[in-house]
């Protein structure tokens, strides 16, 4: 298991599914490899000091799901691919904009915190079927997630 730190390139490079975007450490140097279903995956400041987009161009995969904005700006979350996430989620209240057209797929099977902030989410679906997903913030259907479907597990 690993941590996976979120970098933009020089060039503007910002999707998922390549080593240049991907560091061992915040800030640090690009060439990581991707992530993987047992990686823990963070963007944070460092990622990029001015707003960015980051595109999640193919199925991502990742144990943790940790989400903050940059120094100054926000980071846009773009996405037409699935995400599965094996861990906990934790989106910061201010500076990120969630635009997942895709599913967002809850899948650990341990007990795992969900925390969305305030951050919308287009699609929840929990599968894990031993898992547990408790709130670590307020949630509604009307300013969090457009949908909640819990196929097995429990999500409180």
């Amino acid at each position: 298991m690993a941590t996976r730190y979120f970098v933009i390139q020089p060039t503007g490079s910002d999707s998922w599914d390549t080593t240049n975007n991907w560091s061992t450490s915040s800030g640090g140097a690009s060439g990581a490899a991707v992530p993987t279903v047992m990686d823990d995956v963070i963007f944070d400041s460092a990622s990029n000091a001015t707003a960015y987009v980051a595109t999640i161009n193919a199925a991502a995969y990742c144990a943790a799901w940790t989400v903050s904005g940059p120094a100054s700006g926000a980071v846009t979350l773009a996405s037409s691919a699935d995400i599965f996430v094996n861990g906990n989620v934790t989106y910061a209240a201010a500076n990120v904009t969630n635009s997942i057209s895709n599913y967002t797929w809850l899948v650990g099977d341990g007990s795992y915190t969900y925390t969305p902030n305030g951050v919308r989410v287009n699609d929840i679906k929990v599968v894990g079927m031993w898992s547990t997903w408790t709130l670590g913030s307020a949630m509604s259907n009307s300013d969090a997630v457009s949908y909640l479907r819990i196929w097995a597990g429990n999500f409180d």
